[in-house]
């Protein structure tokens, strides 16, 4: 059970949001990233704790494959090739925004980052899909990006195709 009290963060306008608006394909971990990336910049002064990841499949699996996390740490530079998404402030605040987080769909790092947590699974039976319509992996704070590390969204045997969102706290380092 975790004592991680996101509300109380809400609270302070520190939990943010960001997710996918459309079907992207989620790979193997390479240098060359598509999915859904969240990179804490180098020099940012914030630690991202994150609460949780989400992913929804948008196009049928041809085979048996997993979604999971990688983590690229210390990236001093800031990623090449970045298609931006906006992150949102997770209290409602429309206006501003003040995170330093920089959220992608596609981004390039120096090296290619590690999977470190498998979170969901695709199977079929007779040619007919068979998932429930969304998976969420409550982190709860056992992953931490410190400046200079990113996390994103990986698929392993197939390319999983769909979309994913991530929802973290942006704290002092």
């Amino acid at each position: 059970m975790s004592s991680l009290n996101v509300s109380d963060y809400n609270r302070l306008g520190k939990v943010y949001c960001a997710a996918n608006v459309g079907e992207i394909n989620h790979i193997t971990p390479t240098a060359a990233q598509t999915g859904l990336s969240l990179f804490n910049p180098y020099g940012s002064g914030k630690k991202f704790i994150l609460v949780d990841w989400g992913f929804v499949w948008t196009t049928k699996p041809a085979a048996v494959h997993e979604v999971g996390l990688a983590l690229r740490a210390n990236q001093i530079t800031v990623p090449t090739s970045i298609t931006a998404i906006v992150a949102k402030a997770a209290d409602g605040r429309a206006i501003t925004c003040d995170s330093v987080a920089i959220v992608a769909s596609a981004l390039t790092y120096g090296a290619a980052p590690v999977a470190i947590r498998w979170s969901f699974g695709a199977a079929w039976a007779d040619n007919t899909f068979v998932n429930v319509y969304t998976n969420q992996d409550k982190v709860d704070g056992a992953i931490c990006l410190v400046p200079g590390s990113g996390i994103n969204t990986v698929g392993l045997t197939t390319t999983a195709a769909g979309m994913a969102s991530f929802t973290w706290i942006e704290v002092p380092v």
